[in-house]
């Protein structure tokens, strides 16, 4: 059977080293007609430098040449490309010429006079791996194109290894190699569902809100992005008087709160109702911006701030879980209030109800609210201005 050059030979280049010229000049019409392009050389220290100027796909080489032959070419190309295609084309059948060659890791050898039908199987055959690794090569920056092209933090995950990344993602979390270290940095489990997960991050001194989606590209790969939606959840969650968080915002966290001690603190404005009715609305609205501003001052970045409704407010210190530490919380709140100048009100107060318990479903946050209001109305009953703990 008649065996043909692959028509892909045709887009490829060829480095061809022969130091004898009969024989360099009959084989050059042959691989001229085959390749793309063909760079000559007279020896290997010809070759190599041909080989750093050009880079060609595929080198055929005699094996004994002047001032550097074949095999200590192929060594430093090897050195410089490991994934360099070398063919090498010999008069010797000498087995310790061709252990060495296959300990250079060269892809074959053929011997001379070259057999045609051997050589476009060889070549063929790399013409075949060229192809197919240019096209991988072509799919892949595409996929770096498209990945670029999003707004958005996106990976592309094998198995547990992030094969890549685009420029938000790093940007916005760093530069990854595995799910599991990102997952650690940003104490989160990556969930692999159809729908959407929405998550709070921590990233430095500030929390990001993300959602999170994912989408199966085959058996192994799968792309996970991470859609900023801080500035949306922002105007969802955010109450627009004070910019506290809403009442809406306590519900969005109830699974970050499970399986921890919490501590709820709850205040309210002293005689609110009287201020709004002797001065106004517009100057109610102003003492409870004026409460935000005193209340955020005093409180740590990742505590939780919430505006309840009307002029009541919950505060969730993290990390404390005693009702001993978040009392003094609530009574450093309830000085800091009493001695701001509320402007058109000669005097603001408030009275505080704080309880602390183990949390671990969404039932146990009601009834801890439940308690923190109880203690809040004993703190109204019994004088108001003043903080009440109920255990």
């Amino acid at each position: 059977m008649k065996v043909k050059p692959n028509e892909y030979l045709k887009k490829l280049t060829c480095l061809y080293v022969e130091d004898d010229e009969n024989i360099r000049e009959s084989f050059l019409i042959i691989l001229n007609k085959i390749f793309k392009e063909v760079f000559v050389a007279k020896n290997g220290k010809e070759g190599l430098e041909l080989f750093k100027k050009h880079s060609p796909d595929i080198i055929l080489s005699d094996i004994k040449m002047p001032i550097m032959d074949g095999l200590e070419m192929s060594k430093e190309i090897k050195a410089l490309d490991p994934d360099a295609y070398i063919i090498l084309l010999t008069a010797f059948t000498d087995i310790e010429f061709l252990k060495k060659a296959i300990d250079l890791g060269v892809e074959g050898y053929i011997t001379k006079p070259v057999d045609k039908k051997k050589l476009y199987h060889k070549l063929n055959f790399l013409a075949e791996i060229i192809k197919h690794k240019k096209e991988a090569e072509e799919n892949l920056q595409l996929l770096n194109k498209i990945f670029e092209e999003q707004n958005d933090a996106v990976i592309l995950a094998k198995h547990n290894d992030i094969k890549l990344k685009n420029s938000t993602f790093i940007n916005e979390f760093g530069d990854f190699k595995t799910l599991d270290d990102l997952e650690e940095y940003l104490n989160i489990d990556l969930i692999f569902d159809e729908k959407p997960s929405i998550v709070n991050i921590e990233i430095g001194d500030s929390i990001k809100t993300y959602e999170i989606s994912y989408k199966k590209a085959d058996e192994n790969h799968k792309i996970i992005t991470f859609k900023n939606i801080s500035e949306i959840n922002k105007k969802i969650y955010t109450d627009e008087l004070t910019k506290a968080f809403n009442r809406k915002y306590l519900s969005s966290i109830s699974n970050k709160l499970l399986n921890k001690n919490l501590c709820f603190i709850i205040l309210d404005i002293d005689n609110f109702k009287q201020i709004n009715d002797t001065k106004g609305h517009l100057i109610g609205d102003i003492v409870l911006q004026i409460l935000s501003e005193v209340i955020r001052d005093n409180l740590r970045k990742d505590d939780y701030f919430i505006r309840w409704g009307g002029e009541e407010f919950l505060i969730i210190p993290n990390n404390v879980e005693d009702s001993e530490t978040a009392a003094k919380i609530a009574e450093h709140l309830r000085q800091a209030i009493e001695k701001t100048n509320f402007m058109e009100v000669d005097k603001v107060t408030c009275s505080f109800g704080v309880s602390c318990n183990s949390v671990k479903t969404k039932d146990d946050i009601k009834n801890l609210f439940k308690k923190a209001d109880k203690a809040l109305y004993k703190a109204k009953e019994t004088g108001k201005n003043k903080v009440e703990v109920l255990k």
